[in-house]
């Protein structure tokens, strides 16, 4: 989640909410990759993660869902934006003429919140779930007031989630 991905500014108390903003998407956090990516090389894992996609699963959720539970935490309302995914792309598709090496975050942003993109449809017949693989995450609400606990920080990297 600490990739800047899902459009919201952590110091500023602020979001960019796409389309209807209650499209659900999964996503995971980078302590979890790592364990992930460590458990697949143990006996009981390589060889259902040799070749294969691994689906990491931390949290299904929407960018409503994740605006709410930061004000939640926050006990701040937000200033928000909204946006489409069809004007962010867009967007990605400029920068990237432009020669932005970063455009690829916009097309990916583009992606997941697409309310006609359908990844749950894609042909999974070769991913392999790392459901059990590694202990639970924490809930999102805890996972988020972390990340704001962090952003407070003068020397917080990321402060987008």
């Amino acid at each position: 989640m600490q990739l800047g991905l899902y459009m919201f500014d952590l110091k500023n108390h602020s979001a960019t909410i796409l389309d209807s903003g209650d499209k659900q998407f999964v996503t995971t956090n980078l302590p979890t990759i790592g364990k992930v990516v460590a458990a697949s090389f143990l006996p009981a894992h390589s060889a259902a993660a040799k070749n294969a996609t691994l689906n990491l699963q931390s949290y299904k959720t929407s960018q409503n869902e994740i605006l709410s539970l930061l004000e939640k935490v926050t006990g701040d309302k937000w200033k928000v934006k909204h946006s489409t995914s069809r004007e962010i792309e867009e967007q990605g598709m400029e920068e990237q003429k432009a020669g932005n090496p970063m455009a690829f975050l916009a097309l990916i942003r583009a992606v997941i919140f697409d309310p006609d993109y359908k990844y749950d449809e894609k042909d999974k017949s070769k991913d392999v779930s790392t459901a059990g693989w590694v202990e639970d995450d924490e809930p999102l609400d805890k996972m988020l007031a972390k990340l704001l606990k962090e952003a407070e920080s003068s020397d917080f990297k990321a402060p987008f989630i």
